[in-house]
Parts: C-alpha cells; sequence; structure tokens
C-alpha cells in the first residue's frame, strides 16, 4: 500500500517565489515614486501657505520678510499649517523641504519675493528631478534637479504636478 504524502513539490516553491520577486520588482519602483511625489506635495504647501503669509506680512509692513527665521521669531510671519521651526530652520509641515525667503531676480525685497523649498533628507536622496521648488510673487513656479542627475533632467510641469 502507497502512502500519500501531502506537501508543497520544490518547483511549486520555486514557481511561487518567481511569481513573489515579480510582483516586488514592480511595486517597489513605483511604491518608491508615489513616495517622492506625495513629499513634493509636502513643500509645494509650504510654499503656498508660506507666499499666503507673506502677502499678509505686505499688507500689514509695506514690505516683504527678508528673512524667514527672523520674521518667525518675531511673530511677523506665523508659522501654522505651512511650516514648522527646528533648530533656527524654517521646514515644511513633514519636514522633507528646507524653507528659505529671497527675491525675485530683477526685483528688491521690498517689492518682490522669492520663496525656495529645497529638498533635505530622503527626500534629497531620492528626489533626482525636483531638489528645489520655487515660487515667486508673480507666481511664477519653477524647480531644479539634483547635481547628481543628468543636466536638463528638472520639468517644471513634472514637479508641480501641472501635467
Amino acid at each position: 500500500m502507497k502512502k500519500s504524502v501531502l506537501g508543497f513539490t520544490l518547483i511549486e516553491l520555486m514557481i511561487t517565489v518567481v511569481i513573489m520577486s515579480i510582483l516586488a520588482a514592480i511595486a517597489i519602483p513605483s511604491y518608491n515614486k508615489f513616495l517622492i511625489k506625495s513629499r513634493r506635495s509636502d513643500a509645494k504647501i509650504a510654499l503656498l501657505g508660506l507666499a499666503q503669509a507673506q502677502t499678509i506680512h505686505y499688507t500689514e509692513y509695506r514690505k516683504y520678510a527678508a528673512n524667514l527665521g527672523n520674521a518667525v521669531a518675531n511673530k511677523t510671519i506665523r508659522c501654522r499649517t505651512f511650516c514648522v521651526i527646528e533648530n533656527s530652520q524654517a521646514l515644511s509641515p513633514d519636514g522633507h523641504y528646507k524653507l528659505s525667503i529671497g527675491f525675485r531676480p530683477g526685483g528688491s525685497i521690498l517689492t518682490s519675493f522669492r520663496l525656495t523649498a529645497t529638498a533635505r533628507g530622503q527626500q534629497d536622496i531620492d528626489d533626482t528631478e525636483c531638489h528645489t521648488l520655487s515660487l515667486d510673487s508673480l507666481n511664477n513656479k519653477t524647480s531644479t534637479d539634483n547635481a547628481s542627475s543628468p543636466p536638463g533632467n528638472s520639468d517644471r510641469n513634472n514637479c508641480w504636478g501641472n501635467n
């Protein structure tokens, strides 16, 4: 009398491993792209909120804030939902971008501003297409790629989600 053995053969096990490997090879890069794009939205929220705060600052003081750290410390700009302060640096809400204020090329800080979010931490490593996102007082949206990426790799439409 022959006994029946229950279990998996080596071939069945190998086929399962191959299928799982193929699924992982497809899913992991897609998930990483999703993470990079969702972190970019962190920068966009910060820049749009900061632009609104600059407009309020201009209304009250007849000039734009020249230094974000000083403006927050003096409470002329309040970081509500669009930024956090960590070690005297203004960061995006989730901390993936460092925020800074400058003036628009061809303008002065009294009459214009240029807000920049620069990737930091894991976002700095992962996002080679959109290392910095900028927004100015005329609502011009620009971006630059990471220094390690090929030249001309940055696409404003891709970075700002206008595609």
